[in-house]
Formats: structure tokens, C-alpha cells, sequence
């Protein structure tokens, strides 16, 4: 099953995206290589200091996996400024 947690951040902090990608790579790095984990880093090209990490996680259980990455960017984030998380499963099936 593939589920996604995606973490925004809004935030008047200008190179906002470069620290993303930092705190990203760092957290990879941290927690070592995962086959069943990857991360997605997006900005809004009308709002460049909106930022969104989609850490794409997959499993063969239907439950919910740990997300200990999408935790500790969202926490590490809220210094940056607003965060939102959400978490999303694909729907069984897949696309139609």
C-alpha cells in the first residue's frame, strides 16, 4: 500500500526551500536509506516561501505505517513557520 504525509510549510523566511532540502537530506541521512521511503520536496510557484515535503512511504500491510521522518520534519519545521500535516493512503485499486 502507498501512503504519503505531506508536510507544508508557509513561512516569510526567505531561501526557504534550500534549508528544506538541507533538513531533508539530513534527515535521509540520519536515518539511513530506506527502499520504502522517499521524499518529494515542491514550492508553490506563485509562493515561493510555501513549501511541501511529500514523504511517500510504501508497505504490504494495509496499516498505517510508523512515519518517524514525517514526525520529526514537521517538528523541525514549526521554527520555519505554520506547518500542516496530513497523512494519505492510496485509495485499493489504484488509479482509475
Amino acid at each position: 500500500m502507498h501512503w504519503i504525509d505531506i508536510i507544508t510549510v508557509r513561512s516569510s523566511e526567505a531561501g526557504l526551500e534550500s534549508s528544506v532540502r538541507r533538513i531533508c537530506e539530513s534527515l535521509m541521512s540520519d536515518m539511513g536509506t530506506k527502499d520504502s521511503l522517499q521524499l518529494q520536496l515542491l514550492v508553490n510557484p506563485s509562493v515561493p516561501t510555501d513549501v511541501s515535503v511529500h514523504v511517500h512511504l510504501h508497505s504490504m500491510s494495509a496499516e498505517a505505517p510508523p512515519s518517524g521522518v514525517a514526525e520529526r520534519l514537521a517538528g523541525i519545521l514549526e521554527d520555519y513557520g505554520l506547518v500542516h500535516r496530513a497523512r494519505w493512503c492510496e485509495i485499493e485499486g489504484g488509479n482509475p
